[in-house]
Parts: structure tokens; sequence; C-alpha cells
């Protein structure tokens, strides 16, 4: 008798530590917000777009002179690119590329 006392024992304090455990994993495994640093480029500051409107457009071409494509152009492809991701037509992974390779 004392060695199924012992026994149920036993079963009872490792089905204790597995319940405290699988709480504590809860616990770290919701779901949380996080903090993700957004990168601007200079060209595309909202307080820039004013004076870029009345810059010529040499000087935007100057401003990134390695893109073939002039800033109006890059923001109209940015555009189409991210309603393309909007409908689900394309993936996030290409949405990135894609908006990477116009830099």
């Amino acid at each position: 008798m004392s060695e199924l006392e012992e026994t149920l024992a036993t079963i009872r304090h490792e089905w204790k530590k597995r319940n405290e455990e699988s709480q504590s994993s809860r616990g770290k495994q919701s779901p949380k917000a996080q903090r993700v640093p957004i990168e601007y480029d200079e060209a595309e500051d909202p307080l820039d777009e004013n004076t870029a409107d009345s810059a010529p457009a040499a000087s935007s071409r100057s401003a990134a002179p390695s893109s073939p494509l002039s800033r109006d152009e890059r923001d109209v492809e940015r555009r189409v690119i991210l309603e393309e991701l909007r409908t689900g037509n394309i993936s996030v992974e290409e949405a990135e590329r894609r908006l990477n390779s116009l830099n």
C-alpha cells in the first residue's frame, strides 16, 4: 500500500510540475506587440514633398542618381505594388522585393 501511495504522490507532483510549466509557457507564447523601426528615405519625407514639387525634375534625379525612375514614377510604382499587396495579387515577400528594387 505504501508503494502505491508513493507512486501516486510522484504522479501528482509530476502533474503539478507539468501544469505549472505549461501555464508559464502559455504566458511566454502569447502574442505581443512589437516595435519595428521604420526607415525613411530623405526623398520620401512628407516635408520635402512640398519643396520637391516646386523644384525642377533634374534636382529630384540628382537626389537619387542610381535610380533610372523619377521620384514621381517611383511613387506611382509604390502605390501600384501596395495596391496589389492589399488585394492579395502578390505576396508580402514579392511586394518587399519589388519595393526594394525601386531604390
